[in-house]
């Protein structure tokens, strides 16, 4: 902050400096220590005494002395405090009637907090660990990496009957990510298309694997029940991953694939071929290895 900030110019500003720096001393010197052009010195110190920031002599040469900083700004001070003041009753006031109006129309405000991503970690840690009933999570290749790294906090949160459940992609079926989840997380595979981990309802975490950032959402009942819901309709049609826990990578992820397969064109290929064939196991073969599954 300068003293431009109490309404001085920068020649004021100086004179001033000058003149508390020096004592008392004459309109020449105080032209040569503040560095001002002789013309300017006078309308300066006048502009001085009349903001009651210095005193000038009757006599020639014309002497003038600083006013005291506490004396010369007491006023000033005391004046701005007062105005902070006024606007913070006015603010108090505005958010009171903000607040009564948006109960009367049935809305409250609710607010979210963005992280950077050296603060996800931490922050997911933190959430695990405050979980009381449930954690249901879905989660990309970055975000099942990002939950890898808690495994100690899901340890904790299923030893308190945390019900915990993640929904993957299953590519990522069979791998480091995947054995290190402890037993008692229930995890299901299915086409993953982001990164929300929801707590006991109401604390929702949204993370953008693409950046790295997040977003907290904090007792946010409404966000947090439509994310229950839309979790809990992806579950219904995911497919179980318990008896590929022991598979290796490759394995499981050619069980995944056979799944998938069958999912989404089994019952199509069954229906044609058997209008020329009453073989639907040699049709099944057919239509894995038609599709590169030997």
């Amino acid at each position: 902050m300068s003293l431009e900030e109490f309404g001085l110019s920068q020649y004021e500003a100086r004179a001033y400096v000058a003149l508390i720096t020096k004592g008392t001393i004459s309109a020449s010197e105080l032209a040569y220590y503040a560095e001002l052009p002789r013309t300017k010195v006078y309308p300066v110190l006048l502009r001085l005494e009349k903001k009651k920031l210095a005193v000038i002599s009757k006599s020639k040469p014309i002497m003038c002395t600083a006013i005291s900083p506490e004396d010369a700004f007491d006023d000033i001070l005391h004046e701005q405090i007062n105005k902070v003041n006024a606007m913070n009753s006015l603010v108090s006031d505005l958010k009171k009637i903000s607040e009564e109006s948006k109960r009367t129309r049935g809305s409250e405000e609710k607010r979210y907090f963005q992280l950077t991503p050296n603060n996800i970690l931490k922050q997911l840690r933190v959430m695990i660990e405050g979980a009381e009933s449930s954690a249901y999570i879905t989660a990309d290749q970055w975000g099942f990496g990002l939950l890898a790294e808690c495994k100690e906090q899901i340890i904790g949160a299923l030893r308190k009957g945390v019900d915990v459940r993640i929904i993957i992609p299953s590519g990522q079926v069979g791998t480091e990510s995947f054995k290190t989840m402890p037993d008692g997380a229930k995890i299901r595979i299915a086409d993953v298309s982001q990164n929300c981990y929801v707590f006991d309802g109401v604390e929702v975490l949204l993370v953008d694997s693409d950046n790295g950032m997040g977003a907290v959402f904090s007792s946010a009942s409404i966000l947090g029940s439509n994310q229950t819901k839309m979790f809990f309709h992806i579950w219904r049609k995911a497919a179980e991953t318990t008896s590929l826990a022991d598979m290796t990578k490759g394995e499981a992820q050619e069980i995944c694939r056979i799944i998938k397969v069958i999912e989404e064109n089994a019952l199509g290929y069954i229906l044609s071929s058997s209008m020329s064939s009453n073989e639907v196991r040699r049709s099944l073969v057919e239509l894995l290895e038609s599709n590169g599954i030997s």
